[in-house]
Order: C-alpha cells, then sequence, then structure tokens
C-alpha cells in the first residue's frame, strides 16, 4: 500500500527572548557577534545529539574593528525562511528554523 496525500507541514513558533539581527538598529554588531556565538554553541550542542546546523547567515566586516565600523549580514537564499539565523535537523521530518527576530 502506497501513501497517498499531501504531506502536511505542522508550524509551531517559540520566542527565544532575544534579537539578532534589528532592522531599526543603527549598529547590530553586538548582535551579530550573539548570533554567530549562539549558533556556535548551537552546533555544539546538536553534534552531542546527532542533529544538523546549518548555519544561513554570514557577518560582513571586520570583527576587529567593529566598534570603528558596524558590522552587516549577509544571509544565504532558503527555501522557507528568508532571513532565518540557522536551521536545525532534528530528523528527517523535524527541523526548526531560528529567524532573525529570535523566534523559532
Amino acid at each position: 500500500m502506497s501513501n497517498i496525500g499531501v504531506p502536511q507541514i505542522h508550524i509551531i513558533p517559540f520566542d527565544l527572548g532575544v534579537v539578532f539581527f534589528d532592522v531599526l538598529a543603527i549598529d547590530n554588531s553586538k548582535n551579530l557577534l550573539f548570533a554567530e556565538d549562539f549558533c556556535d554553541k548551537l552546533t555544539a550542542e546538536a553534534k552531542k545529539n546527532k542533529w544538523e546546523v546549518i548555519k544561513l547567515f554570514e557577518v560582513v566586516g571586520n570583527k576587529e574593528r567593529w566598534k570603528k565600523s558596524p558590522l552587516t549580514v549577509k544571509y544565504k537564499r532558503n527555501d522557507f525562511a528568508d532571513n532565518a539565523v540557522c536551521k536545525v535537523v532534528l530528523n528527517d521530518n523535524l527541523f526548526c528554523y531560528f529567524l532573525e527576530s529570535g523566534i523559532g
């Protein structure tokens, strides 16, 4: 017997309580450095659980001199969330995007 039908997508949002990138801010450098640190720590934790973390942004600018010239962000084009910071793949059918607004 074959499966017939349309795959379902369930969206369950949650708030991390942080903002990784604020479009109204003049300088998001601290937020972007925090986002990179968040992705690094999430990747380390994911390895323990055999998850996959895909970082979906790149910080543009000189990190050593960010106080003099603010850092900016460049997002990779994504199939679901255009401005996602990262995607965590828990298994083939379960994954989570962390958006720039701090929503998961």
